[in-house]
Formats: C-alpha cells, structure tokens, sequence
C-alpha cells in the first residue's frame, strides 16, 4: 500500500511545502495586460491590451463553465451572466440599432470574461497562491515608479509606454500633502489606488500563510504602501477596513460571535444614522469619509440625484444619455454601485448585487475547510468587502472594473472545497489517491494480519 506524503494528507501543508504550481498562461496573459496603458485603434474601435486577450478567450471560458470544467453552476455564474445580458438589452432599448453591436459587445465582453476566466482557471489553493504572487509581483514592480512619480510629480511609468505606442492620458490631479497623486497605468489616481488595495487581504492571509511573521508583514506592508501612495480616501479606507477587520478576527478568533457583533455594529449603526433627518446611511459614509468636502458634497448630490434618475427610468435606465441631474452639475457618477441602476435600470443593479453578495455568503457559510483554507477564503471575503466599500466612493471602469469581476470569480472555487483539499488536483472531484482495487485488496490483507489493537487503530 503506497504510503502518503505529508504534503497529501497535511491539510495544512504550507505553500512552501508544496511544489509550485504556474498559472494557467490566459491569467498570467490576463493579469499583465491590466498594467499595460497602450490604446489600440482598430478601425473604430478603441480597444486595449487586456480587451485583446479577453476577447480571445470569452468562448473558451463560456465553455469551459458550460461543460463543467469550472465545477458545478453556481448562483453568482447565472445572476452575472444575467446581468451582462440585460445591460446589453437594455442599451438596444434605449438606443435602438444608431449605438450598434460594439458598445454592446465591450458590455458584455468586460462584465462576463474576466469573472469565468478566474471561475475556470483558479480552481484551487495553489492557483489562488500562484494568483497572489503574481499580483504581488506586479504591484512590486510597478511601485518604485508610483514613488518616482509622487515626489517628482512626473509619471515615468506612462511616459515609457508612450514612447513606444499611444497611451492613456496623463492627467494632472492636484497634490495632496506636498506629493502627486500616483496614477500609474491606470486612467485616475483612486484607479490606480483601488487595483493595488484589492489585494492586500491576499498577500497577508494566502502569501503570508506559513510563512515568519517578520516576512508576512513586511509584504503586507509593502502592499499597503502601493495603496497609499494614490492618496485617495477611498482605496485606503477600504485597506484600512481590511486591516480593522484582520486585527479584530486575530485578537477574537476563537469565539463564535465575533463577526455577528461586526454586522450587527453595521446594522445598528445604519439604523440610527437612519433616523436623523435628511441623512441616509450612504450619504454619512460618503460625507465622514473623504479627503476633500467639496467632493463628499458632489458625491452625496449624485446620490441623490441619481436615485432620482433611477426611478425616473426603472426598467432600462438612460443608457449612455443625460442622467437626470440639474444642469451645472458634472455628468460623471462616482458611485460603481449606483451606475448600472442609472445607466441600465434597477434590474440591472440587482444581478449585479445578488451576484456580489450570493459570492461572499456562499463562500463565507462554506464549512468543512481546513485551517488553511480558512484562511484563504478569509482573504477573499476581505478583498471583496474593501471592493464594496471602495465603490461608494468612486466608479470602476476600464481595468480596474475587469480586475474586480477577475478577484470576484476567483474565490468561489472554495465552495468545492473540502479539509481534504489543498491543491488542484482535488478540486474537480476526484480523490487524489488512485488506488486500484489490487492495491486494495493487498491493503485489506496486510491489515488482516495486524494484532487486533494495531488494526483498530489503523482503521480509525
């Protein structure tokens, strides 16, 4: 009877321990596009480096989920692909046949393809480790030009991109305590700031699991250094809400009702908020939480405004039109989560949200998990809930909106997951052992000829 390795039956081997398993070559492909600001022009397209390559692999990822090669169809899959589908429609409703099939197809092909690509490619802990290290990696690599440009206040990262193909603009924010905003690759400094927070929780709990505490800190600092130099309220407080949250779960860790205090603070605190005139919950958050009050001010207006608009248009929303807002007031809306209601209508505000929240409790309800792959999945519900935090504060779009469906569809391997399984080679439903029934049969017969103590114990 061949006997197992430690790395085999230790459901907490380390990933030091295990041997180390490379992405798949459409995520590493996928990940690396997101840094690179070239804009391609093809005929009137506008198109990017990432668009290029999840365009290539929006049929293979849709198969790949059809014929169960991502595990069983789950709820978040169906509300997504659902809600791709209605904003799409809702753009032909309101705009008829004058806005054409591209604009439709970039909806469709941005709101899909990042999410199956992570849902058939990530399916176990070693891809969610191998995914960490390699943004990690990147966000390393991309952080001594965010501080070349946030003392020198030019942006060296763009600059060498468009010496060689046309990029996204460099747009000039204003400094906040004597330093640039870091924008980086990405369209505005809060994009660039969001991207490299979402995976803070990742490196703390998935990097650093295993590892010294001298390592795993350090890393996560670096990580919350990334973020920092965007100086923006919104990626950093979502950091710093994953930080609260990582400190509370290591100092109340061994108690049942911890994180039911954490919700019912947030519930109780909505509902008294509630009860002041004139002030919702969100329009406290966006007012208590910026650096700026004038535009805390902005963001409450469209708030208010937008709710208006929303309800004014409820089926299919305005589209790409005028949103109904008073005349002087910017046309931008910085509120991921009240944009598809605006633009597409309430149903598509919906899906999207039950496709959020379906993730994060399915996957936060998963029992049977070994310790280490508490730990993952609590770095995937931390990732996601600095995401929901973040998007009250400003509007994903380009990278940062695909990178964000990508980390939401990662995690939800974990509810194929079991004690028993710690690399890929469990997660499709196989047993990692193949033991044939000679091998059996030898194994029954060696027991046989044990003392009747050292069978039982070798049973049990």
């Amino acid at each position: 009877m061949r006997r197992t390795s430690r790395r085999e039956d230790d459901p907490q081997a380390t990933p030091e321990s295990s041997p180390k398993k490379k992405l798949p070559w459409p995520v590493v492909l996928f990940l690396v596009s997101l840094i690179i600001p070239w804009i391609i022009t093809v005929g009137t397209a506008r198109l990017s480096v990432y668009r290029l390559i999840l365009l290539a692999m929006l049929i293979p990822s849709l198969f790949m989920w059809i014929t169960g090669k991502a595990g069983k169809i789950r709820t978040p899959d169906i509300a997504l692909l659902s809600y791709a589908i209605w904003c799409a429609l809702s753009l032909f409703v309101v705009h008829g046949s004058q806005l054409g099939i591209q604009s439709n197809a970039v909806i469709f092909l941005e709101a899909t393809t990042p999410y199956f690509l992570a849902r058939c490619y990530i399916r176990s802990a070693d891809d969610f480790y191998a995914l960490t290290a390699l943004l990690f990696k990147i966000f390393i690599f991309i952080l001594p030009f965010g501080l070349i440009e946030t003392v020198t206040g030019h942006n060296v990262f763009l600059e060498l991109f468009r010496k060689v193909y046309p990029s996204i603009a460099d747009n000039y924010y204003a400094p906040r305590w004597g330093l640039r905003r870091v924008q980086a690759f990405a369209e505005h400094p809060i994009l660039y700031g969001i991207c490299a927070g979402s995976f803070f929780s990742l490196v703390f709990f998935v990097l650093g699991y295993g590892k010294s505490a001298l390592r795993r800190y350090t890393q996560s600092a670096l990580a919350l250094l990334t973020v920092f130099i965007s100086l923006s309220a919104g990626p950093i407080m979502a950091v710093m809400l994953q930080v609260l949250l990582i400190v509370w779960g290591r100092t109340f860790g061994g108690s049942n009702w911890h994180w039911k205090l954490v919700i019912g603070t947030i519930l109780g605190a909505n509902l008294v908020i509630a009860l002041f005139p004139n002030q919702s919950f969100v329009a406290f958050f966006i007012s208590n939480f910026t650096f700026d009050q004038s535009a805390a001010f902005f963001r409450i207006l469209i708030w208010t405004y937008g709710l208006g608009s929303t309800f004014n248009h409820p089926l299919f929303g305005v589209g790409f039109g005028e949103w109904d807002r008073p005349s002087w007031m910017p046309s931008s809306i910085d509120l991921f989560w009240l944009v598809p209601a605006v633009q597409y209508g309430i149903p598509a505000a919906l899906l999207l949200l039950i496709t959020v929240f379906s993730a994060f409790f399915s996957v936060a309800l998963k029992k049977n998990l070994s310790p280490k792959l508490v730990e993952y999945r609590t770095a995937y519900l931390l990732c996601l809930a600095g995401y929901y935090v973040a998007g009250w504060t400003v509007h994903y779009w380009n990278a940062t909106y695909v990178m964000f469906l990508f980390l939401l569809g990662s995690g939800i391997w974990l509810l194929d997951a079991d004690a028993s399984t710690t690399s890929s080679a469990t997660t499709s439903g196989r047993p990692r052992l193949r033991t044939s029934p000679r091998h059996l049969d030898e194994a029954d017969t060696n027991v046989s000829k044990l003392p009747a103590r050292k069978r039982r114990a070798h049973v049990s």
